[in-house]
């Protein structure tokens, strides 16, 4: 349900801490059910997802400038930490408007900071 573009705008390479993922983690995904362990942390440590998935089913995205990936971030995802050089990139972000499950909290009204349209829609479908 949400999916993201990162454009690299410099070139990357494994010492520059490229975005990596592992494939089929999302939810209904075939890994899925490999992860039931890591579910309840918040973050997940290289060592803790290198004992499920082993660093070498890992997708790893190098590239030159203008690379661009699609990536569902809702699965087990990362963007390294740089040895040498720079990760230089731009993100988007598409959300569907038909999320998996319903909201666990109501709003009650409209907050005054909610100032855009697009803010006031968002939370309207709280109310």
């Amino acid at each position: 349900m949400v999916i993201k573009v990162f454009i690299y705008l410099a070139p990357v390479d494994d010492s520059c801490g490229p975005f990596s993922y592992i494939p089929e983690t999302q939810p209904f995904g075939a890994r899925t059910a490999a992860a039931h362990e890591l579910e309840k942390q918040k973050r997940v440590t290289d060592a803790d997802i290198g004992r499920v998935f082993p660093p070498d089913t890992w997708q790893v995205c190098t590239g030159s400038s203008n690379t661009m990936i699609l990536a569902d971030t809702v699965g087990y995802h990362r963007g390294g930490k740089p040895k040498a050089g720079q990760r230089i990139l731009m993100t988007l972000t598409y959300t569907s408007g038909a999320p998996i499950k319903s909201p666990r909290f109501k709003v009650q009204a409209i907050p005054d900071w909610a100032s855009s349209g697009i803010q006031q829609a968002a939370i309207r479908s709280l109310l």
